[in-house]
C-alpha cells in the first residue's frame, strides 16, 4: 500500500501543469514565433509574475513595420488578476504601449463569444469531475490518470481564476 501512495503522490505532483504564460484564445498562431516572443519578454520584464500572465486577442496590424496588438492580464501584489489591458508593440523600435486604447482592445471582445467559451470550458471542467468521481469510486475513466489529473488541476485553477475576476467584479 505504501508504494501505491509514492507512486500516487508522484503521478499526481508531475501532472501538475508549471506556471506558465497562457493563451486565452490561441491567437498567437498568426504572429511570427521571434516577433511574439519580444512582446512577450517587453510585457512580462515589467510584471511582478510575469509566468501567470494571460494573453488574448493578439494579432498583426501592421507589416512593416511590423505591430502587434493585443490584450494581458497579470496577477498583482496581492496575488489577483488585474483585468485585461490592452497593449501594442512595434517589433522594429521594440516599443511597447500599455493601457492605450487600440484595435484590440476591451472594444473588439465580443460577450457573447466570451460566454459561449466559459460555458464550453465550464461543462467540460465539469465531465472532468465526473469522471475524477467515478474513478475514485472503483469506476472507469475515459483516458490515462495523469491526463485527467492535469486536467483536473488545469480546470480547478480555471474555476479559481473565474471566481477571483467576478469578486473583482463586485468589489470595484
Amino acid at each position: 500500500m505504501k508504494g501505491k501512495l509514492v507512486v500516487f503522490a508522484l503521478v499526481t505532483g508531475l501532472s501538475s501543469p508549471a506556471a506558465a504564460q497562457t493563451i486565452m484564445d490561441g491567437s498567437d498562431s498568426k504572429i511570427p514565433p521571434d516577433v511574439w516572443g519580444n512582446a512577450k519578454e517587453a510585457i512580462m520584464n515589467n510584471l511582478r509574475d510575469p509566468y501567470s500572465t494571460q494573453f488574448d486577442h493578439l494579432k498583426v496590424t501592421s507589416s512593416e513595420p511590423q505591430i502587434i496588438c493585443g490584450r494581458f492580464n497579470a496577477k498583482n501584489q496581492a496575488g489577483g488578476y488585474e483585468g485585461f489591458q490592452p497593449f501594442q508593440f512595434n517589433a522594429a523600435t521594440k516599443e511597447l504601449v500599455v493601457n492605450q486604447s487600440n484595435e484590440c482592445g476591451a472594444a473588439t471582445v465580443d460577450e457573447a463569444a466570451r460566454r459561449a467559451v466559459r460555458d464550453r470550458i465550464f461543462a467540460e471542467c465539469h465531465e472532468t469531475i465526473e469522471q475524477l468521481d467515478r474513478y475514485a469510486s472503483g469506476g472507469g475513466i475515459n483516458g490515462s490518470f495523469t491526463d485527467l489529473m492535469a486536467k483536473g488541476n488545469w480546470c480547478q485553477d480555471w474555476l479559481k481564476r473565474q471566481m477571483e475576476a467576478e469578486l473583482d467584479q463586485i468589489t470595484n
